[in-house]
């Protein structure tokens, strides 16, 4: 789901406080597993100012094909197999991977995430009908085990 800001910061977003368009920093090492927070990047390859949250989608065998076809810019299989399975597992969006710049990733609280990707939305951008506000949140650095 996208999550916008003011309608001035809609058209002004995609460029730096300079004008320059915002590259997209996308890695494959940055996954896009559920949860994760994604800057939206336009038809133009370039970043923006709105962001969205990964929700999970039921891969299928298409899907999951379709994954090992993303080329690298050698041709070769950019997304390792390892990777496609844990998409499988963790949840994820087909088509994602590889093609957003992942700037943080959920580790508690899926519920509101639910609610949030549940919420009613309209237009080709799933704008939530009803403004989504996040009140607060805590930012902190992730430490396995």
């Amino acid at each position: 789901i996208f999550m916008t800001g003011s309608e001035n910061d809609k058209r002004n977003s995609g460029v730096t406080g300079d004008g320059q368009p915002i590259p997209n920093e996308y890695s494959v090492n940055l996954r896009t597993f559920r949860g994760a927070l994604c800057s939206y990047y336009g038809a133009s390859g370039y970043g923006d100012s709105r962001f969205f949250i990964v929700d999970a989608q039921d891969l299928t065998d298409e899907d999951l094909n379709s994954l090992k076809e993303v080329k690298n810019e050698d041709g070769g299989q950019l997304l390792p197999d390892e990777l496609i399975n844990a998409f499988k597992e963790k949840g994820s969006v087909a088509g994602l991977a590889g093609r957003h710049t992942v700037f943080g990733q959920t580790i508690e609280g899926f519920d509101v995430i639910v609610k949030i990707c549940t919420s009613e939305t309209q237009g080709d951008f799933a704008e939530p009908v009803t403004p989504i506000y996040i009140n607060s949140i805590t930012i902190g650095e992730y430490h396995a085990g």
